[in-house]
């Protein structure tokens, strides 16, 4: 099926998108000092020789991030990436690489493909949290499974967690810009292939605190080594709260 055959609610929305999240949570890792560092589930089989190739992979500080959209162009959704540190290219900018990304609905993968390079699949989120602590619960699964590949928990940290900071991502300058390299086509009809570099630095707001993190799985691992990483991040992780977001249209014109 070809990309015009899609339903309309998956038609494409081009950028820039303005979104708001109710929250948007950042686990840190250590450094990957080389490509062949990379862990199992880093990228899927059909994406895993594009998203290696181009510059040089130089490590630094890694993620994973779930966000919570409360509003976007495409509506509600819901995202789970890993981002496994920078590359450096030949112009000598840096910039992160997202290599593996799930979302909650058609037009998310469709659009964040189509729009940016970013090679997002479809799965199913539980993202809960809970009336009684603020506890946030983080389950992802696999569509039509009822087994998570991702498990996890954000408690609050005692007196730390009721501390918030305001941020703007104006202070990082371009330290979170994201490039990300040509796209094959997926197997399903909205995994559409992006031929072109793509170069954003989206700007943000929000509210900070502190949490510390929990995997819910075997041997406390968030996930199951295949489906996505089974790293393991630092205990101390970055909530960000009421996110003010833009995703402008991408920079197409790097040479690589």
């Amino acid at each position: 099926m070809s990309e015009d055959q899609l339903s309309v609610q998956d038609a494409p929305v081009p950028a820039p998108w303005t979104l708001k999240a109710e929250f948007w949570a950042i686990f840190v890792l250590s450094s990957h000092p080389t490509k062949t560092a990379f862990p199992s589930g880093w990228a899927t089989s059909g994406e895993a020789e594009a998203l290696a190739e181009g510059g040089e992979f130089i490590g630094g500080m890694g993620f994973v991030q779930a966000i919570a959209y409360q509003d976007s162009p495409i509506g509600t959704d819901n995202e789970l990436m890993y981002i496994p540190g920078q590359w450096k290219y030949p112009d000598g900018s840096k910039g992160f690489r997202v290599t593996r990304i799930y979302v909650s609905s058609q037009a998310s993968v469709l659009n964040g493909r189509r729009n940016w390079g970013i090679p997002k699949h479809l799965a199913e989120f539980d993202y809960v949290r809970s009336a009684s602590n603020g506890d946030l619960k983080l389950n992802v699964r696999l569509p039509g499974s009822t087994e998570p590949f991702f498990d996890a928990t954000i408690s609050r940290i005692p007196v730390v967690s009721s501390l918030r900071l305001p941020v703007n991502s104006k202070v990082f300058g371009n330290w979170m810009t994201l490039v990300q390299p040509p796209l094959p086509q997926g197997e399903k009809p909205e995994e559409v292939d992006s031929p072109q570099w793509s170069k954003v630095s989206p700007p943000f707001k929000c509210n900070a605190f502190l949490g510390k993190g929990l995997g819910k799985m075997d041997g406390g691992r968030m996930a199951d080594g295949i489906n996505f990483p089974a790293v393991a991040p630092w205990s101390l992780v970055t909530v960000l709260e009421n996110v003010d977001l833009t995703f402008g249209e991408a920079d197409c014109n790097m040479e690589v």
